[in-house]
């Protein structure tokens, strides 16, 4: 059946046939209440309609995912800024569905009236990162710090040598990327064959050269990334490619350099750093020194979800190894992106 939302043709078939969860809310003075709830979520979590039509948000929830509700999670997904984030489901006999949400503002004309949000199921994720952290099971760790330590150092050598190939020239730029290319295989050849004994092989992706765009990239790009050599790497890639880079080795280090420059106009941060996350990390600098787009890098292999569902305009997420052509081609969107709606206002 199609409805008219603020002028716009609304297939309210589709929404119940998506695949995934999803809930659309109205906020009504302080109370923010459940307005459609389509056929999946409520087949998964054990209601029917009426159980859940004009009921408070939070009865999905466990009091756990409560708190962030509480804590302005919903006010970030009515203004627009809300990424992807863990949540708990609770069903009706009291399961607990582990999911990744991700909202939206729902629009009637301009007006912002209340929200959409997805919910995408993790169990099976969770219960894999779950293993990678019960250090009784010597294998799960060891695969997971092996992987992690190789595809960083894949990216090395993946991004440095592509950029030795661009540059064409014999300087002593080019040795020193070399050098430090070397050392990255090296670091991933010793890697693999602690890797080899608890996991099938399977081959690196390969890269390809970088494309011409359709702007003259410019602006401040900040850099977060526990891996000294991956800094380096991705600041060399961006000054060549036109843009001012500022480097840190951590979130609290980024924190003092969003302190102390202008507005960046994008953040690339791996997600998983000693201390802070780079998802804590974005959540946690005030609007008004925060960059106006962010990239998510991280060389954990549990990360499909987070990528598929932060393709927007304003953030995305890259899996080490990636590409030196990926890897710019995604600054330079998100950068343009930015670019483009300012020159429109």
């Amino acid at each position: 059946m199609v409805q008219r939302r603020g002028g716009v043709a609304v297939d309210e078939t589709a929404l119940d046939d998506h695949p995934e969860m999803l809930v659309e809310t109205r906020r009504h003075g302080e109370a923010v209440l459940i307005s459609r709830a389509n056929q999946h979520l409520r087949s998964r979590l054990g209601f029917v309609e009426d159980e859940l039509l004009g009921r408070s948000l939070d009865v999905l929830y466990t009091p756990r995912s409560r708190t962030w509700l509480e804590q302005g999670g919903y006010e970030r997904a009515l203004a627009g800024r809300f990424l992807a984030e863990e949540r708990e489901l609770v069903a009706k006999d009291g399961t607990v569905v582990p999911v990744l949400l991700y909202a939206v503002p729902l629009r009637e004309g301009d007006e912002v009236v209340g929200t959409r949000a997805t919910f995408v199921e993790i169990s099976a994720q969770r219960r894999v990162r779950d293993l990678m952290h019960d250090h009784s099971n010597e294998t799960a760790v060891v695969v997971g710090e092996v992987a992690h330590e190789l595809n960083n150092a894949l990216t090395i050598a993946m991004t440095g040598l592509a950029s030795l190939l661009a540059s064409r020239q014999t300087t002593k730029s080019a040795v020193a990327t070399l050098t430090t290319v070397k050392g990255a295989l090296e670091r991933a050849a010793a890697a693999g064959q602690r890797l080899l004994p608890h996991s099938a092989h399977t081959p690196p992706a390969g890269f390809s050269m970088p494309s011409s765009v359709d702007f003259k990239p410019t602006g401040r790009v900040l850099v977060v990334d526990d891996e000294p050599e991956i800094r380096r790497m991705l600041r060399r890639l961006l000054l060549r490619r036109g843009y001012s880079v500022t480097i840190a080795p951590d979130a609290q280090s980024a924190l003092d350099e969003l302190d102390k420059a202008a507005t960046f106009d994008l953040l690339v941060s791996d997600v998983v750093m000693p201390g802070m996350t780079g998802i804590d990390l974005w959540a946690s600098i005030a609007e008004a020194r925060r960059p106006r787009s962010v990239l998510f890098i991280s060389g954990f292999l549990d990360q499909p979800v987070v990528r598929q569902h932060l393709g927007t305009t304003d953030a995305a997420f890259l899996q080490k190894p990636f590409g030196l052509e990926e890897f710019l081609d995604t600054v330079d969107r998100l950068v343009g992106a930015r670019a483009i709606q300012s020159a429109r206002r």
